[in-house]
């Protein structure tokens, strides 16, 4: 159920990522109305000039598997054209949007989903979010259950750290991992999955503190700069996890790439010199770790009030 479940996790990217695309139009088909079948204003092109839908539409059963299909892996095409540049020239990708050329690339948000539950689906493919035992996970609380009324389970007290100055949530996560730990892990993974999102706005502002009190840069650039580079760092960690499964070396070169991605990142999108762009991305490859440590703070706490 697993890996079918990760199936329809990436099929469901393909479709939430098409739905959040600005373009209205749908394929083209074989109907020739004079009137937009949307809102009913009359046509004068292939698109309604009122509400931009297509003036023409599909009304075969093959037609919505092609819409479906179309949804799914072609994103109406965009996705090819941004995903190189996403790659390669990252910066070039973000300006260019923020500039506003939108017509031709997939929005950042639109990606940043497809890209979760890409991601999501990936780990769930190769085991990757299962956590230790949690095939077997009833057989392993058992286990853990009984070792903890015997002895409480020497592996577990390592868990018992000092609380003295720790909010009450977070000792909540901690007695919660010691009493349940792979119930823990599911609620993380679940909590991991639907807020997922939340580590936009938990980065950009450290990206805003890159260029502090800017009249060029604002916070809507930053948006998009954090979200097109979100969206490569899960496309790399599913790519790494996929990998994985041939060569661990492979994989762990992996962990190179996203410096020099922020990098090249950095001085597309804002202009910033050779070096202004090292320094940028060292400061950024710290910030990325809090931001990160911030993130699983926050699913702790969710999983503990879960």
């Amino acid at each position: 159920m697993g890996e079918l479940d990760a199936v329809a996790d990436a099929v469901t990217g393909g479709i939430v990522g098409r739905a959040v695309e600005p373009r209205a139009g749908e394929a083209s088909g074989h109907t020739h109305e004079r009137n937009c079948l949307n809102c009913g204003a009359g046509l004068a092109g292939p698109f309604c000039h009122e509400c931009g839908q297509h003036a023409h539409v599909h009304r075969t059963l093959s037609a919505f598997f092609h819409d479906f299909l179309h949804g799914v892996l072609h994103f109406e095409g965009k996705i090819w054209r941004t995903l190189p540049l996403l790659a390669w020239k990252p910066g070039e990708l973000t300006r260019r949007y923020i500039d506003g050329q939108r017509a031709r690339f997939v929005s950042p948000i639109a990606l940043f989903l497809f890209c979760v539950f890409l991601t999501f689906a990936a780990m769930g493919l190769t085991g990757g979010m299962e956590g230790p035992n949690f095939k077997d996970r009833n057989a392993k609380l058992e286990t853990l259950n009984a070792q903890a009324v015997k002895d409480r389970n020497v592996n577990l007290q390592t868990l018992d750290l000092r609380t003295e100055g720790i909010p009450k949530w977070l000792r909540l996560g901690f007695d919660k991992a010691k009493e349940n730990p792979e119930l823990l892990f599911y609620k993380v993974k679940t909590n991991a999955y639907k807020f997922s999102w939340a580590l936009i706005p938990i980065s950009v502002p450290f990206v805003w503190l890159l260029f502090p009190f800017s009249r060029r840069f604002r916070l809507y650039d930053h948006t998009v700069f954090v979200t097109y580079s979100l969206c490569f760092m899960m496309l790399l960690l599913a790519a790494g996890t996929l990998v994985d499964l041939v060569s661990s070396t492979a994989s762990t070169v992996a962990w190179f790439i996203p410096p020099v991605h922020m990098y090249r990142q950095l001085r597309g999108a804002y202009g910033v010199s050779r070096f202004g762009a090292v320094w940028r991305t060292t400061a950024l490859t710290v910030f990325a770790f809090i931001a990160i440590s911030l993130f699983a703070t926050l699913l702790l706490a969710l999983g503990a009030f879960d």
